[in-house]
């Protein structure tokens, strides 16, 4: 198994940083590293008590180096983001919702580096996004329209400067979509949803990353058209999700499954 290999390689990889660690902040820096990544290939495995083990270890060294010198912010922000996933997967949301306040916070507090500011500003919406998934997944529906919605405020600008931003922003709308509607703010999810499918359309036809993005969004717009008692418009969007996702299929044809949902959504539509 290439994971159980790549694991006994950060694993020998650890161990010599550990050897080789001193109080010299550059040791500490590759030592704090070197357990992110064993973190992440514990978490590949599902071994996600060990991947919190050594994130919490990194965190304790990074937050030392952060306090001497703020270059050292990514890795404490890399191994916060880390717990949250593996809290998330222990059962753990309260754990998982601390971490990722925490990293939120301490970028607000500090403030992002100048070098490599879009970059920054890219992990920083990564982690807003993931803050709002555990709050919505927790019932915080307050928090994680105000997390989602400093995320759009974040990414909207970058958009033109870096078309890959689109994916973070469609993530984004997707979740505040899901927010309004179990908050029963059906018209306004139906507008954010709308937003998503036209800003998908913008892009390169071909960009399989956008893609399944714009049909997933569209199968939803269907049904929640469908909900508000627009049968026309609802039928269009799944008529249009069918097409997407039947191109998309004979490119990659893992996408077949996705194509059936669509096809039955659209079969329901029309027999309503």
């Amino acid at each position: 198994d290439l994971r159980e290999q790549a694991l006994v390689h950060s694993q020998e990889s650890l161990k010599i940083r550990r050897g080789l660690a001193t109080e010299d902040p550059e040791s500490r820096h590759n030592l704090a590293l070197s357990l992110n990544n064993l973190a992440t290939k514990y978490h590949l495995l599902g071994r996600h008590q060990e991947a919190v083990d050594s994130s919490m270890e990194s965190l304790a060294i990074s937050k030392d180096l952060v306090a001497m010198d703020r270059e050292h912010l990514f890795l404490m922000v890399c191994a916060l983001n880390n717990l949250s996933n593996d809290h998330r997967e222990l059962g753990e949301p309260s754990k998982a919702f601390a971490a990722l306040e925490e990293a939120v916070t301490v970028m607000h507090d500090l403030g992002l580096p100048a070098q490599g500011e879009f970059q920054w500003k890219a992990v920083l919406a990564g982690t807003l996004i993931s803050l709002c998934a555990v709050c919505a997944e927790s019932g915080q529906s307050k928090r994680a329209l105000t997390a989602v919605e400093e995320c759009l405020t974040i990414t909207r600008p970058l958009m033109q400067e870096n078309p890959s931003v689109v994916q973070i922003v469609m993530g984004a709308l997707t979740w505040q979509a899901q927010i309004f509607c179990a908050s029963k703010l059906e018209w306004q999810a139906l507008s954010v949803l709308e937003e998503a499918v036209e800003l998908a359309r913008q892009q390169d036809a071909d960009q399989t990353s956008l893609t399944f993005p714009m049909a997933t969004s569209l199968m939803s717009l269907a049904g929640l058209r469908g909900n508000l008692g627009l049968w026309k418009e609802s039928r269009a969007a799944a008529e249009e999700a069918v097409e997407v996702l039947s191109a998309l299929t004979r490119r990659e044809p893992g996408y077949q499954s996705h194509l059936e949902q669509a096809k039955l959504l659209l079969a329901t539509i029309k027999a309503t």
